[in-house]
């Protein structure tokens, strides 16, 4: 019978297979919400210039009230978290908003790619709503919790495959 260790960096990476879906579920653009399946690469931010300037501005008010800035600002501190440069705050002040500028920007072009002029108009309308400011309260624990499920999922999978194909290896 064949033994299969479980390495660490396996059972992470099934893992993190597992519950992206659940973290990407309002927290990334559509395409990044299933397993293999590849956003297009970013059309780059001087193509924000080319949205019409009335979308633009409804993508922005749309950014602003489905809380879009947090993924900006979660981007921001990971990259401060593993780059413990040493900065005073003026120089991370400065490339946060230089960063957060340009992501919204980007987001425009993602937006105005994936999104017509009444169906921005329609998720603004909704994430101004009761129940959009709601589900957008819910969201981070939904996300949480989703990770956290994903990955007992993940460990569980993993062990039922390693035991399955032990089992195999014995006939």
């Amino acid at each position: 019978m064949r033994s299969f260790p479980i390495r660490s960096s396996f059972a992470a990476a099934l893992v993190l297979a597992l519950a992206l879906p659940a973290l990407a579920e309002g927290q990334t653009p559509p395409a990044m919400g299933g397993l293999g399946v590849r956003a297009p690469a970013p059309k780059g931010a001087a193509d924000a210039k080319a949205v019409a300037p009335k979308k633009a501005k409804a993508i922005r008010r749309l950014l602003v009230a489905s809380n879009a800035s947090e993924t900006g600002d979660a981007i921001v501190a990971a990259i401060r978290q593993s780059l413990p440069l040493p900065g005073d705050d003026e120089f991370w002040n400065t490339w946060t908003k230089k960063f957060l500028t340009e992501f919204e920007d980007e987001l425009v072009v993602i937006y105005d790619r994936h999104f017509g002029m009444e169906e921005i108009e329609a998720l603004t309308k909704f994430y101004e709503s009761a129940i959009g400011k709601r589900i957008l309260s819910k969201q981070r624990a939904i996300a949480m919790d989703s990770a956290a499920a994903g990955q007992a999922l993940g460990m569980r999978i993993v062990e039922a495959i390693l035991q399955e194909s032990q089992g195999k290896d014995a006939e």
